[in-house]
C-alpha cells in the first residue's frame, strides 16, 4: 500500500504588511526558504549585539529591506526603504514580526515528527561474512 504525504499542508498563510501611509501592503509568503530564515535569523541576532545605534540602524533597514523584498510583485531598494520606513518602531516592527512569523512556522503542528521513546534498541554493528 502507498504512503501519501500531501506537502501542501505545510505551505502556512501569508505575513502582510501595510506601509505606514498606508497605501501599499507588503506580502511575506508563507512558506520561506531555510537559506532566508538562517540570514534572518543571524542578522537579529547581530543587532541585538550591536552597541553603536547608527550601526544597528543600517543593519536594520538592510533587514526590512531582505523582508520585504520577499513580496516579488514590488520592486523595493534601499530608497524605498529609507522613504517609506525610517520610523524605529516601524523597522522594529517589521522586523519582529516577521520573526514570529518565522516561529510559528517551525512550530506548526504538521511538522512535528514523532518523538522517541527512549530506549535504547540494540543493533548489530558487525557485517555478516559469506
Amino acid at each position: 500500500m502507498s504512503q501519501y504525504v500531501d506537502l501542501g499542508l505545510l505551505v502556512r498563510e501569508p505575513l502582510i504588511f501595510k506601509s505606514p501611509n498606508g497605501k501599499e501592503e507588503y506580502t511575506i509568503p508563507g512558506e520561506l526558504n531555510t537559506e532566508f530564515v538562517l540570514k534572518m535569523t543571524k542578522y537579529y541576532k547581530d543587532v541585538t549585539k550591536i552597541d553603536n545605534d547608527e550601526e544597528a540602524f543600517k543593519k536594520m533597514k538592510q533587514l526590512v529591506l531582505d523582508i520585504l523584498s520577499l513580496d516579488k510583485s514590488k520592486n523595493i531598494d534601499m530608497k524605498h526603504i529609507e522613504d517609506n520606513f525610517s520610523d524605529f518602531r516601524v523597522m522594529r516592527a517589521v522586523i519582529e514580526h516577521t520573526m514570529k512569523h518565522i516561529q510559528s512556522i517551525s512550530e506548526d503542528e504538521n511538522l512535528k515528527f514523532p518523538k522517541s521513546s527512549g530506549k535504547k534498541t540494540k543493533t548489530n554493528t558487525k557485517a555478516k561474512a559469506k
